[in-house]
């Protein structure tokens, strides 16, 4: 891919990093001349034109409110602009490294280090969250560290789209180990699911491993919203334990249970006194809160053991020996009677994987809008599954014994297509007819059959789209609101004249035409003698401007062809006659192009500046000259 030389008014430099969001190009502002970093935004793969527009409408947004945040630890967001269909976002330039170098065993900071980083990143949270900005994707590629160790987060507002599919063809997309439970589970997320964030970022720059590791997504959604992550010890370096006791406070599945504030999680981090054991311990287990008892595997009966001693006191032999051999029979690992499972034993819940053909679409389990459908191991009730891809749908039952993966071929079949406008409340028209709905409104359809969506408001300009089903899911649409109008009247004593703006036309001699207010430029057009002439109007609203056009002067022309004398005429790129041209019909006076074409293919074109009055030309084809008669 070529480099621009401009993008807006910014002058590119060079390109200095690319990845998934898009390139980051080093440019110059010349407006206040000062180096910027210029980040293109990438549109998820698959995006109809509706959900592409909708998608950059909320990364300017998201931009913009960004750009009020005013921080040292924050970089600065200077503009958000479109240029030659791509979007822009203008933010400071700097020099430094981002966290993800840090991250490996052999690269670990020393704790100081790492704690005034993460306090520096916390302290930005804290200002961001009360700014009510949310960032949404925080991780360690996302933390840049200058020379002088100042730490700054850095994409404010370009977090991908939490709706988004974590997976496309099989394939991951992006990095989910740093998400939230509730990101993961679809819920809203505000301040503090950013703090979980930071908490895995905070272990993994501690342990030099991640918390919540997997070789597919089913594994890594399910250890994020069920499983805490392990005490690292060898090979892996150990966490100080009171840094670790913190750690699990920010990675607490409940937000409710995490600090509440980025200042919060600060002021636990930079509590000296609590570093004071930040040594490599071998018994972490030693300063950390006594860990919960482990539950003991009760056998499926057992006995009580005050009647066996009652049973052998009163010399009841035989019931001793039926007692125990009840017990060792029902406590046999392999007991062919075993009731159920051992009381206490751990059920976790089970990720099912899920593809879909075509790829990328949403699911539902049991109604409900799922990331990925997690279940209990022992729940064997059958769930149902739906797939929806615009109007492509599949559905199934799963169960927690269901064999992964679980695959999905979506078929056209009956489906709703979601519609909405800014502002709402447009009148909603199907294929020209009026459909009684009102913005937002899920539209009923039978089939992907392609079909055309017209959106009407009172004070605003009728908005038209074909839609495609087997493309487009949704339509979000942004109505433009109506220029202030003005009337205009058009006048001629030639009736066969037309009046044009912008190659529309809007009326003949004797209309009344409408137009919005401001200066406009009106082209008079005489079809017949091939006259045009342009006017510049000006229009107010709410008032009539008179336009007044006279007859084109015109001339009698005569063309003859030597040594063929028969062949056709065209000027001004419309057919005029057939030679010889007689005089009967009449040129506008003024310059016009000539094309003759003789019988025999030949070909001659000049220009012929016509006067009032009488022109007489021939046309010689095998010198390819024009004269005066």
């Amino acid at each position: 891919m070529a480099i621009p030389e401009t993008a807006g008014r910014y002058r590119i430099i060079r390109l200095i990093g690319k990845g998934a969001m898009g390139r980051v190009y080093l440019a110059r502002d010349p407006r206040i001349d000062r180096h910027v970093a210029l980040k293109t935004i990438c549109d998820d793969a698959g995006l109809s034109p509706e959900e592409h527009q909708s998608h950059i409408s909320r990364i300017i947004s998201e931009a913009k409110a960004a750009g009020k945040l005013l921080h040292p630890n924050i970089v600065t967001v200077f503009d958000v602009f479109e240029d030659e269909g791509s979007t822009y976002i203008a933010m400071e330039y700097l020099e430094g490294t981002t966290l993800d170098k840090f991250c490996s065993p052999g690269s670990k900071l020393p704790t100081e280090k790492l704690l005034d980083i993460i306090s520096q990143a916390l302290s930005a949270l804290d200002y961001a969250h009360k700014q009510g900005v949310v960032h949404r994707d925080i991780k360690p590629s996302n933390i840049m560290i200058l020379e002088d160790g100042t730490a700054k987060i850095t994409d404010f507002g370009l977090a991908r789209s939490l709706d988004a599919p974590l997976s496309r063809d099989g394939f991951l997309v992006g990095t989910p180990h740093y998400m939230s439970p509730e990101q993961v589970d679809g819920k809203p997320a505000d301040g503090r699911s950013d703090l979980f964030s930071l908490g895995v970022v905070l272990y993994e720059l501690a342990a030099g491993i991640r918390p919540f590791e997997g070789d597919t997504i089913s594994t890594i959604l399910k250890k994020i919203l069920f499983e805490d992550p392990p005490f690292p010890v060898e090979p892996t370096p150990s966490i100080p334990p009171r840094l670790f006791a913190i750690i699990m406070k920010a990675l607490a599945k409940k937000p409710e249970d995490r600090f509440q504030t980025a200042a919060e999680f600060q002021r636990a981090v930079m509590d000296q006194e609590a570093f004071r054991t930040a040594v490599r311990l071998k018994r972490p287990q030693d300063l950390l809160p006594p860990p919960p008892k482990p539950v003991e595997k009760r056998e499926k009966y057992s006995v009580d053991w005050k009647v066996v001693a009652i049973a052998g006191a009163s010399g009841g032999i035989f019931t001793l020996m039926l007692l125990f051999g009840i017990q060792y029979f029902l406590s046999a690992d392999n007991a062919p009677f075993a009731l159920g499972k051992p009381r206490g034993e751990e059920v976790l819940p089970k990720p099912l994987e899920v593809r879909t053909e075509p790829p990328g679409a949403a699911l539902f389990l049991d109604g409900k809008r799922v990331q990925i459908p997690i279940l209990s191991e022992n729940d064997r009730r059958k769930h149902k599954l739906v797939a929806r891809k615009g109007c492509l749908s599949g559905e199934t039952e799963i169960s927690s014994r269901t064999p992964e993966p679980v695959v999905l071929k979506l078929a056209p079949g009956p489906f709703q297509f979601r519609i909405d406008s800014e502002p709402r409340g447009a009148m909603v028209f199907v294929d020209g007819e009026e459909t009684g709905f009102l913005t937002p409104a899920l539209l009923p359809r039978a089939d992907c059959s392609a079909f055309v969506v017209m959106l009407k408001m009172e004070g605003f300009s009728d908005l038209s789209r074909e839609i495609d089903p087997y493309s487009v899911e949704s339509l979000q649409a942004p109505m433009s609101q109506k220029a202030l109008e003005g009337k205009i009247k058009l006048h001629s004593p030639d009736s066969s004249l037309k009046f044009f703006e912008e190659g529309k036309l809007i009326g003949r001699p004797g209309d009344l035409a409408t137009l919005p207010e401001g200066r406009h430029t009106i082209s008079i057009v005489n079809e017949h003698v091939l006259g045009k002439r342009e006017v510049s109007v000006n229009i107010t609203p709410g008032e009539t401007t008179e336009l007044s056009a006279e007859p084109f002067r015109t001339g009698s022309v005569f063309l003859v062809g030597r040594p063929e004398e028969d062949g056709t005429v065209t000027i001004d790129g419309r057919p005029f006659g057939d030679l010889p041209l007689t005089g009967e019909k009449k040129l506008a006076v003024g310059k016009h192009e000539v094309v003759v074409t003789s019988s025999k293919g030949r070909r001659v074109r000049f220009d012929w500046k016509v006067r009032e009055g009488e022109q007489k030309k021939v046309v010689d084809f095998a010198r390819k000259k024009v004269s005066d008669i």
